[in-house]
């Protein structure tokens, strides 16, 4: 196993212990009031292996655990069936550097029950020891799927794992189906390093029919554009939206405004309250458009998407229809190098009579990572306007 990786699985030990004395006892502890109390009245290997895990609880960093597996043992032979006596005794074989008695406490605790979590993530950390990849992620696979609550502590060492390219692959197939995969994929959207990292396994899991929801897409799209992998995002926006290719720039841009699936920042953004898809006054139900309706200059884009396009020359046709107009208004359009750039304006055609064609032409320059473009409303005079735009095409010159 590469040194990076071994570190990364093996930082779980570091939390092993404390996880083990605390988190987990403390819930086994209240799932039980009183445990001591209740030997009081009813002694039963129930509530002494409650008292041996509460004992533990008060007191984790004790260098010996003889009270507890008093209790423990006490359990076990009134209940030979109870994982955490077995496995409090294990414990304290491990006080007393007897590993190999420690094993097989572990493993009997296991064979007793898969839902004790303490010895689930001991042995995956023994998994992770021997290098045995597949075993050790099994272990994470019971843990997550019996503690939710677990989620915090290994989260964030599966999501370190997907650093490891050979890791990847195994970690979806652990994932898929479990009734954590999604909580886990939106875990690593949002805080793996390289966001690369989760799409890559987002996009083994949609292979195998996992689709993602389409607000985890969003959500990581964003950060993939933010770190300039443009083409991961593309295929990942691929997932909620077939019809979008980034090799057509035809299907990119979905001039007609037919696809109201669609979702940014590969599918259009639409000003507020200014400009929504639908048919226009007087056309057919089923050839929507670009409409927009505004009392005022429009502060930015009507509309707006981000298009995967090689730096050079373009022309952008299409029509547009007046439905209603008081005063001058412009349509112009516009390109701009990132999502909070200002856009670079063409000339503008004067929205003028009832409507017509239109063609605007406009450069992406060189080491434009991320071109948005942009329909951008104008005006001079005062009045207001109701139009539409429809059958965009996109073309290079």
């Amino acid at each position: 196993m590469p040194r990076r990786a071994y570190q990364i699985l093996v930082c779980l030990a570091a939390a092993l212990l404390g996880y083990l004395s605390i988190a987990v006892t403390a819930a086994n502890t209240f799932a039980s009031a009183a445990p001591s109390l209740a030997l009081g009245f009813w002694p039963s290997a129930v509530a002494e292996a409650r008292t041996a895990d509460a004992m533990i609880l008060g007191n984790p960093r004790a260098r010996t655990f003889d009270g507890p597996a008093a209790h423990a043992l006490t359990a076990l032979r009134r209940n030979p069936t109870l994982a955490v006596a077995s496995r409090v005794l294990a414990l304290q074989a491990l006080t007393r550097r007897d590993e190999r008695l420690a094993a097989r406490l572990f493993e009997y605790s296991e064979g007793v029950s898969r839902r004790d979590v303490p010895t689930q993530l001991w042995l995956l950390e023994q998994q992770v020891q021997r290098n045995d990849i597949p075993g050790a992620l099994e272990h994470f696979r019971i843990v997550l799927r019996v503690s939710p609550g677990a989620r915090e502590l290994l989260f964030p060492v599966l999501t370190g794992a997907l650093a490891e390219d050979y890791l990847v692959a195994p970690i979806a197939n652990r994932a898929f189906g479990e009734p954590w995969e999604e909580a886990f994929l939106r875990y690593a959207s949002t805080n793996a390093r390289d966001p690369v990292d989760a799409a890559k396994v987002i996009m083994l899991l949609a292979r195998r029919g996992s689709t993602p929801p389409a607000d985890m897409v969003q959500g990581i799209s964003g950060r993939l554009i933010e770190h300039g992998r443009l083409d991961v995002a593309g295929r990942l926006y691929r997932l909620i939206d077939p019809q979008w290719n980034p090799n057509d720039i035809e299907r990119q841009l979905d001039g007609g405004f037919t696809r109201s699936e669609d979702l940014p920042p590969f599918g259009w953004t639409l000003a507020q309250d200014v400009a929504f898809r639908g048919a226009p006054v007087g056309a057919a139900a089923d050839n929507p458009a670009l409409n927009v309706s505004a009392e005022q200059a429009v502060d930015g884009s009507v509309a707006r998407k981000l298009l995967l396009l090689r730096p050079g020359r373009y022309r952008l046709a299409g029509r547009f229809g007046v439905v209603e107009r008081e005063g001058d208004w412009q349509l112009a359009i516009g390109i701009a190098c990132g999502e909070a750039a200002t856009p670079v304006l063409s000339p503008a055609t004067p929205l003028a009579g009832n409507g017509g064609a239109f063609n605007a032409e406009f450069t992406v320059p060189a080491g434009c990572r991320a071109p948005w473009l942009s329909l951008n409303l104008d005006r001079s005079g005062g009045g207001r306007i109701q139009f539409w735009v429809d059958d965009l095409r996109l073309s290079g010159r």
